[in-house]
């Protein structure tokens, strides 16, 4: 909860709001927030709240708030706050967030709240478009691009708190013999079977996205030790000895994982994804339902 405001005037506000501190980790949504959001406040209390707004916005909050630390009390009023739009999958719609710096009372900016409006009927189209630019239509997860950007901050972050990330690279073995033997509909469907899957291995801080075709990525944040890379590739790899049930028909799929971390093997995004990459092809050349790690 932001310190400065009661719970009882925040909620009788007409307007949402998310209160966040100075670490990015949600401490209050009001019960607006929650109607517009589909979210609940005890399940986000604590979460980082890129979570709830997307990585990108998060950046850029960050990075206002460190040019207004460097602005006098008057420059600070007279500063212009940060808006953008906000995608909400859980209701399908797009948002205006406002991000509001908090002080307190030695002028130290000790978190901040983003208000959330509704957008002009006129811009509706404009969350199609997002969607269409950010996500695969398909599993209805990240795309190629938004992983990119995502695994960008990720790495920023990393960096600063002097933690490490894991990046896993999974790739069907034999979903071509899939496609042909059973049609491009009942691949496609698998995908999407295979995406829910991956989807129930990770915990609600990482992320998974469709990379292209087969090609799948998988962000660890906050990764301790390499045994936390090893321990979500074997829980995807054994969730895959399930069959799949795709029209009517029971389909095993098996995967070949590689595996990177940053800061140990690599230095940027490209090159992160490029070590995954092959040590995929590592693991998919010992046989199939096995994972690597780059070496």
């Amino acid at each position: 909860m932001m310190k400065n405001e009661p719970a009882g005037l925040l909620n009788s506000l007409g307007i949402a709001i998310i209160g966040c501190n100075q670490h990015g980790l949600v401490t209050f949504l009001n019960k607006k927030a929650e109607v517009v959001t589909g979210l609940n406040h005890a399940a986000v209390f604590g979460t980082p709240i890129s979570n709830l707004v997307g990585f990108e916005f998060e950046s850029e909050i960050r990075k206002t708030l460190l040019r207004l630390d460097s602005l006098n009390s008057a420059q600070k009023q007279l500063s212009q706050l940060l808006t953008r739009d906000i995608w909400f999958p859980s209701h399908h719609h797009t948002m205006q967030g406002t991000m509001i710096p908090v002080y307190n009372t030695a002028g130290e900016c000790n978190g901040f709240a983003i208000a959330l409006h509704p957008k002009a009927i006129d811009e509706a189209h404009s969350e199609e478009t997002y969607y269409r630019a950010n996500y695969d239509l398909l599993t209805c997860l990240p795309n190629r691009f938004l992983l990119i950007d995502r695994i960008q901050f990720a790495m920023n972050l990393a960096k600063r708190q002097s933690t490490q990330i894991g990046l896993l690279f999974l790739d069907l073995d034999s979903f071509k013999l899939v496609n042909d033997s059973l049609g491009h509909l009942t691949g496609d469907k698998l995908l999407q079977s295979v995406a829910k899957r991956i989807i129930n291995c990770i915990r609600s801080s990482d992320s998974v996205g469709r990379y292209g075709g087969d090609e799948f990525l998988v962000l660890l944040n906050e990764v301790v030790s390499l045994r936390d890379c090893e321990q979500v590739a074997e829980k995807i790899l054994s969730s895959f000895e399930q069959p799949h049930r795709v029209n009517n028909k029971s389909i095993i799929v098996t995967a070949s994982i590689g595996i990177s971390t940053f800061p140990g093997d690599a230095d940027s995004e490209e090159s992160l994804i490029d070590h995954a990459d092959k040590a995929m092809y590592m693991a998919k050349s010992k046989g199939q339902n096995k994972y690597e790690f780059y070496k």
